[in-house]
């Protein structure tokens, strides 16, 4: 008999203290396990996250709105989430990325 072809699946989700539900960190600043992913370490702002702690993302201003956010911290959020990307090679000077629109990612 042979074995299944997948015995183990891992999906990588930044740690949230508010239990992924779609809100900013209680304690963003204090929240070191974002550091070790590069995405979220590079880009999060602490003092704009921490003067919004605790907001559902949709009550919070796009721009307080942590990195995380794109990398499935709301995986456990009640209601479908819309946020605007950009892609990262926009502004450039690249011809084949400058032109390229925001775009709505949909977390259903």
């Amino acid at each position: 008999m042979s074995e299944p072809a997948v015995q183990h699946l891992s999906i990588r989700v930044p740690w949230h203290d508010t239990g992924w539900t779609g809100q900013l960190c209680a304690s963003p600043s204090d929240n070191a396990w974002c550091l070790a992913l590069p995405r979220i370490h590079e880009t999060r702002l602490d003092t704009v996250e921490d003067e919004h702690r605790g907001k559902d993302w949709e009550d919070a201003p796009s721009a307080a709105l942590p990195p995380c956010v794109r990398e499935r911290a709301g995986f456990m959020r009640e209601q479908e989430f819309t946020v605007s990307a950009t892609h990262p090679y926009t502004g450039r000077g690249s011809k084949a990325h400058d032109d390229l629109k925001p775009l709505g990612l949909r977390f259903p």
